[in-house]
């Protein structure tokens, strides 16, 4: 039974992860790295929107975001150096 119910709440956490990421207004490619770092829901959507529905690649834009604006300038807008406009 166990089983099941891990299964269960996995995936309705990942239509909620999902659910959210339709609904946001946030144009990854305008996002700058102030708003990345202090609002880890800017971050989740952005990535969200990056990696459509690809979890690990979701991941992967995340850890990407994080190590670009560790040394960055807080206006900088890292997602066009880690995903170019029609990739």
């Amino acid at each position: 039974m166990r089983p099941r119910i891990t299964l269960g709440v996995t995936a309705l956490g990942l239509a909620a992860l999902l659910g959210v990421s339709a609904c946001t207004d946030v144009d990854p490619y305008e996002v700058q790295c102030k708003e990345l770092v202090t609002s880890p829901t800017r971050l989740r959507e952005t990535t969200l929107l990056l990696a459509d529905k690809d979890v690990k690649a979701k991941i992967r834009y995340e850890r990407q975001i994080q190590q670009i604006c560790a040394n960055a300038p807080g206006d900088y807008r890292p997602v066009p150096k880690i995903k170019p406009k029609g990739e």
